[in-house]
């Protein structure tokens, strides 16, 4: 048997659950068995309801990355956490996280994939339009010379801190 609750019946009878998305890729091979994997989740977490201090502005994601030590996640996190900074009008975080995304994929320690790589020229290219290229060209500089380390600190300071414009 399944049983199957309508949206209204699940909110009525049990804990709110908000919008969550999951997006999946994969790759096969000539069997049809997975070759590649990419996953990735949005979302509210079950534990920020629990202890809300403790996961601030998508933070929670990067620290779970950073602690488990998966660089991919963290830059993805990272590149994620740039497009809040541009949604709240920040432009020079924007550009200074997006550098250090593509100077540290570019190292050749984090693989960037092209679709990512695309959509971080273009926040870049929003973030420039917003700013003289003197302050751009700086905060390029600036995100383009941290380390991993340095960008997460960043991205967890700037982003965390920043109010919507």
């Amino acid at each position: 048997m399944k049983v199957v609750w309508i949206r209204e019946e699940d909110a009525q009878h049990g804990v709110y659950k908000p919008y969550f998305c999951d997006r999946l890729a994969a790759g096969l091979d000539e069997q049809g068995m997975p070759i590649a994997w990419s996953h990735r989740l949005t979302g509210s977490s079950v534990m920020a309801r629990m202890v809300p201090p403790a996961f601030k502005n998508g933070q929670e994601s990067l620290g779970l990355f950073a602690g488990a030590h998966d660089n991919l996640g963290i830059i993805s996190n990272v590149a994620d956490l740039a497009r809040v900074a541009a949604a709240r009008g920040h432009p020079s975080v924007v550009i200074r996280l997006l550098a250090a995304v593509d100077a540290l994929s570019r190292a050749g320690a984090l693989p960037c994939p092209d679709a990512d790589r695309n959509a971080c020229d273009r926040a870049v290219a929003a973030a420039r339009g917003q700013l003289d290229a003197a302050t751009g060209d700086a905060a390029w500089s600036e995100g383009a010379a941290m380390t991993l380390e340095q960008t997460v600190a960043h991205a967890r300071t700037q982003v965390g801190d920043l109010p919507s414009t």
